[in-house]
């Protein structure tokens, strides 16, 4: 019995011992030695500094279409020359780096009345957008743009690749008129407070300029604001309706 047990670990430790050796190639003459354990299967490659797990894959994530709950996270003011040239600057509040944009632009007569409508693919001159940054888009519509006439212009579609970054706030950082917006949402409130003041810090430079113990004064005068409008909101919808 103490013969087969020798024989066994013998066969499984030494004969031809525990490893099973293999290389992995990377191509243009790049390649690591990687051993297999006989017993439990685990991998290993041998790096500079040991032998150690197969490191995650670098390889570039795959671009895709965003998502509509982080398209909507895309903010765009544009601006139309007389010549026809579309300039869009974009905010970034979603999780992707945007390379490409894609818009829908309208163009009606000073009497309301459509004259075209049309799709355009945008790429940022100045490379792709991260989150929480801006950037310039621009395309040539094709044809001038009267003094009179109306123009429409909405971001429908967007492309880029995910990042594990979560950016801060989902609102555009250029645009004050959206601060009564960002402290009227529940989800702000949510929010916890150092983050709370990162977000109106970025929105208004005032704010930012106020000492912590200011910021989180104002912070708590808006959240009562926010309190008393949401209490008188539930009493008036919580009334019977009139005859």
């Amino acid at each position: 019995m103490v013969g087969i047990c020798a024989s066994i670990l013998f066969a499984l430790l030494v004969w031809p011992t525990i490893y099973r050796y293999d290389h992995m190639d990377l191509g243009q003459g790049v390649s690591y030695p990687v051993r297999t354990n006989r017993v439990t299967g685990r991998a290993e490659v041998l790096y500079q500094d040991g032998w150690y797990a197969p490191k995650k894959s670098t390889a570039p994530a795959a671009e895709q279409d965003l998502p509509q709950e982080q398209l909507v996270h895309l903010h765009g003011k544009a601006t139309v020359t007389p010549t026809g040239h579309l300039h869009l600057n974009v905010y970034n509040g979603s999780r992707f780096i945007v390379r490409e944009v894609q818009i829908e632009f309208s163009l009606r007569n000073s009497e309301n009345y459509e004259l075209w409508d049309r799709s355009y693919r945008l790429i940022s001159g100045f490379g792709s957008v991260e989150p929480e940054a801006t950037s310039e888009f621009g395309a040539s519509l094709g044809s001038p743009v009267e003094k009179d006439e109306l123009w429409d212009c909405k971001i429908v579609g967007a492309k880029g690749t995910l990042t594990d970054r979560i950016p801060v706030d989902n609102t555009p950082i250029h645009n004050l008129d959206s601060l009564n917006y960002v402290v009227a949402d529940p989800d702000f409130w949510a929010l916890k407070q150092p983050v709370q003041q990162a977000v109106i810090a970025r929105m208004d430079w005032g704010f930012a300029r106020r000492k912590p113990e200011e910021q989180r004064t104002w912070l708590q005068e808006k959240h009562k604001e926010f309190l008393l409008h949401k209490i008188k909101t539930e009493d008036r919808q919580s009334q019977p309706p009139t005859e």
